[in-house]
């Protein structure tokens, strides 16, 4: 079984080389491994934005949000992630 070091440099690899599936597959393996690590939480939600799967994100951030309440940068990040995520869901419509 790969561990969480090979996990995240091969998602972080994937990322490099423009691979975003690849990318989700193992940031999602890892994160499934390690629940609750906040580090992989945060380097999968930062793929996930950045890759504009806001509905996927707000999980991750949600999660980080409840262990860092007072954080506002992650506080924004949830906003926006929500918003971006509500307005996909309307203009799949």
């Amino acid at each position: 079984d790969a561990s969480v070091v090979e996990l995240t440099s091969g998602a972080s690899a994937a990322e490099e080389l423009g691979r975003s599936d690849a990318a989700a597959t193992l940031w999602k393996r890892v994160a499934e491994k390690v629940p609750n690590d906040a580090a992989v939480r945060a380097g999968y939600a930062r793929f996930l934005e950045r890759e504009e799967r806001y509905a996927d994100a707000v999980v991750q951030l949600k999660w980080l949000s409840s262990r860092r309440p007072d954080d506002p940068g992650l506080k924004d990040r949830l906003e926006a992630a929500t918003h971006g995520a509500h307005l996909a869901e309307v203009l799949a419509k």
